[in-house]
């Protein structure tokens, strides 16, 4: 009888150790959000009771959680594939902080729009990209830093007080898909892109301090780190403390992963290999229990966040034919795409770019994007 109840005890403990059991397989949605006319991108919270939503139906809805209904509707003229609530940081505070935080949202006719909620007002717009966005990202230890990841192949960092872009970085030699700030080094962050490139980049306070200065002496950064992937690199996205990072790579049936980096040395820590087709995004849990990644193969899969264990399945690995079916798909797609090289700027370093000229998302035949 002692032997059984300690076996018991042990079952439960291991229950209380895992935030998702198999309990919570039963369990149904506290809400079932139905508004948006087309599919659902991106998300985002806003405090604890709001959640913001972007969508391919061309707008951003903010959601009152309390009642389940659209508080507030953003309206864009494409796809909203990203999403940023500022955070409330000393550095913001030390200039003219808003009572509430601006809102960012990533659009897929290249430009950056800022908005105050809960009224759903727009602040303004930050132009200068070529080419759809995928991916915006405040700094969570500096509000007035913000940045915007593209299809021109390139990150800019902007100043959301001034509205003056800071720095252009040529991050990658395809589509950047996803932009990542530290939440431990005020000026590290990471990007993840179409040339099956990872990169780890860092501003140095001396930069910082004279690109931000009176004269915009800005440099041309080069990246800390690079970790090369075998297929598109969708999203990066920094473990809460602020050590590692996950990217996420992958296409239909070649091999779909995820792997953690180590920061400080850009090591391979990890490897997850269960999605059967692209994982699209990552997320870590505030306390990083968890891990979560999400695909177009349906699943949203849940890893302990602080396990070093691979599992990645060797059948997994392209084979030959695989190989050379991915070269001629990326051929074919290069070909075919819409030069953003031929954009004409002004001599204020805006992009005479319209909606009208976006070329169709990559996964535009897949899901209901248009």
């Amino acid at each position: 009888q002692q032997e059984q109840q300690h076996q018991q005890q042990q079952q439960q403990n291991k229950k209380k150790q895992r935030p998702f059991g198999k309990q919570s397989r039963k369990q149904k949605p506290i809400l079932n959000l139905t508004e948006h006319e087309a599919g659902v991108v991106s998300l985002a919270f806003y405090g604890d009771n709001f959640l913001l939503s972007g969508s391919a139906d061309n707008t951003t809805r903010l959601w009152d959680l309390a009642t389940g209904s659209p508080k507030a509707i953003l309206k864009h003229p494409r796809t909203v594939f990203g999403l940023s609530v500022q955070p409330p940081t000393l550095e913001f505070a030390r200039g003219a902080q808003k009572s509430e935080p601006l809102i960012a949202t990533a659009c897929w006719d290249g430009v950056v729009r800022l908005w105050t909620l809960p009224e759903g007002a727009l602040e303004g717009e930050l132009r200068g990209h070529s080419a759809g966005l995928y991916s915006v990202s405040f700094s969570p230890l500096d509000g007035t830093l913000l940045a915007s990841a593209s299809a021109d192949h390139t990150v800019r960092i902007w100043d959301v007080q001034t509205k003056e872009m800071l720095w252009t970085v040529h991050a990658h030699g395809d589509h950047v898909s996803s932009v990542d700030w530290s939440p431990k080094d005020r000026l590290s962050f990471s990007t993840g892109g179409w040339d099956r490139r990872f990169r780890l980049w860092e501003i140095s306070n001396e930069e910082s301090t004279r690109c931000r200065g009176e004269r915009r002496q800005c440099q041309e950064l080069v990246p800390k780190f690079t970790g090369r992937h075998p297929q598109l690199v969708w999203r990066v996205a920094y473990h809460p403390g602020g050590n590692f990072v996950a990217a996420c790579h992958g296409a239909v049936g070649q091999s779909p992963t995820v792997v953690i980096y180590e920061v400080n040395s850009g090591q391979v820590v990890r490897r997850m290999g269960r999605h059967k087709d692209t994982p699209l995004t990552i997320a870590w849990a505030l306390q990083s229990q968890v891990l979560a990644s999400a695909g177009m193969d349906g699943k949203v899969l849940l890893y302990d966040g602080n396990a070093l264990e691979d599992d990645l399945p060797k059948g997994d690995l392209d084979d030959a034919d695989e190989q050379a079916q991915w070269k001629a798909d990326l051929l074919d797609f290069r070909t075919s795409r819409i030069d953003a090289a031929n954009a004409t700027t002004s001599a204020q370093g805006n992009v005479s770019w319209t909606a009208d000229q976006a070329q169709p998302h990559p996964l535009a035949g897949r899901v209901a994007f248009w």
